[in-house]
């Protein structure tokens, strides 16, 4: 057909005035090349998600989900970790202006800031070009925001101890527990801020079906081992074997009676309690006592504070209610430093653990406070 023969344009436009309707080609010109959606369709896209299915229920046999154990409130030895794609908000919290009386400011209102900016990204940038250099802001707010999550959640990352968190979620057996045994309440004051008051443990290992036997209990709970302090020395010898019959066994053991008779006790508390009271408990009253305060020193204690709440669930079971030392040393009028307490109880020191590793900023704070000021502090 010429140019401009048997053809209706609008003005010079060039666009044909008759527009045809938009119907869909018949399939059936490409036959062999279609087939009915029921069944033929469908159950190819059925037999797909099956296999798919089939696939991962096999992965979660192989490599099922890494549980831990019941949650309990009372284990304050235990570190809490949200999931790898929380870990930047849970790494964000942690800080001071985002935490405390502030925490509205850093659960809500600067999220809600920075997704909100990522959210309207597109409409501030609403230029045609494509290329990085073309769309400056949008292009700006998403490298600001990767660079911010991959930060907070390499900081998060890194300031967990992996291995400790490994043992304190590790599901172990139920086992009944005596909670009127004497060895009970003793374990409580002393053990449980460390192995949890059901012993599923938390900053120290499960005692749970220890295979200890109870006089390698004694030995451990007098001597120390490792990172974990002599909590039962100085004590006295019924308590100590108290103590570990109910951890050898904790439904019904420490009722005070005497596994190993009277002569083991006896000869073992002599020569023992002599022996450490005599050498060690000098030398260490010695070195500790005078950079701490001497073991007879008192203070008013704030019982009432933030700070006393979260000392008696970390720190008393080794320096005492009323931080009069025990296992540890004592810490009325200390002398260090709010920021030495705290890079001790962040990275631990000597025998003593890092018991707040990987606790929130704010209560790390408040401890800290309390310690370095009891009367009044945290």
């Amino acid at each position: 057909m010429h140019r401009g023969k048997g053809m209706k344009f609008v003005g010079d436009s060039r666009v044909p005035a008759e527009k045809k309707p938009n119907i869909p080609k018949d399939y059936s010109e490409y036959p062999g090349r279609t087939e009915a959606f029921w069944p033929n369709f469908l159950l190819k896209e059925w037999l797909v998600g099956a296999v798919f299915l089939i696939g991962f229920l096999t992965l979660t046999v192989v490599a099922p989900s890494p549980l831990e154990k019941m949650a309990d409130p009372t284990d304050a030895g235990y570190i809490p970790l949200p999931d790898w794609y929380f870990l930047f908000l849970y790494q964000f919290l942690k800080y001071e202006f985002a935490s405390g009386p502030y925490i509205v400011l850093g659960a809500f209102i600067i999220p809600g800031l920075a997704f909100g900016a990522l959210l309207l990204a597109p409409f501030l940038d609403a230029g045609p070009g494509r290329r990085p250099f073309q769309r400056p802001i949008s292009n700006a707010l998403m490298l600001i925001g990767l660079a911010a999550t991959v930060f907070l959640t390499w900081e998060a990352a890194d300031h967990v101890d992996w291995e400790a968190r490994a043992e304190s979620g590790k599901i172990t057996k139920d086992v009944e527990i005596n909670t009127q045994a004497e060895g009970y309440q003793i374990f409580k004051q002393n053990c449980a801020s460390c192995h949890g008051q059901e012993l599923g443990g938390g900053v120290g290992p499960s005692l749970v079906g220890t295979e200890l036997s109870v006089d390698k209990i004694k030995e451990i709970a007098i001597n120390g081992k490792g990172d974990m302090p002599a909590v039962m020395k100085g004590k006295p010898e019924e308590q100590i074997q108290t103590l570990a019959e109910f951890v050898k066994n904790p439904a019904g053991g420490g009722e005070g009676e005497s596994e190993g008779g009277s002569s083991d006790g006896s000869s073992e508390g002599g020569s023992e309690g002599d022996s450490e009271d005599g050498s060690e408990g000098d030398s260490q009253g010695g070195s500790e006592g005078e950079s701490e305060g001497n073991s007879g020193d008192t203070a008013s204690i704030n019982t009432e504070a933030a700070g006393y709440e979260i000392f008696k669930q970390n720190c008393a079971s080794c320096h005492g209610q009323e931080l009069g030392g025990g296992a540890g040393p004592n810490l009325v009028n200390s002398k260090l430093s709010q920021d030495e307490i705290k890079q001790i109880v962040t990275n631990g020191k000597g025998s003593m653990p890092a018991v707040m590793k990987g606790k929130p900023e704010g209560d790390i704070n408040k401890l800290t406070e309390f310690v370095a000021n009891p009367t009044n502090g945290g």
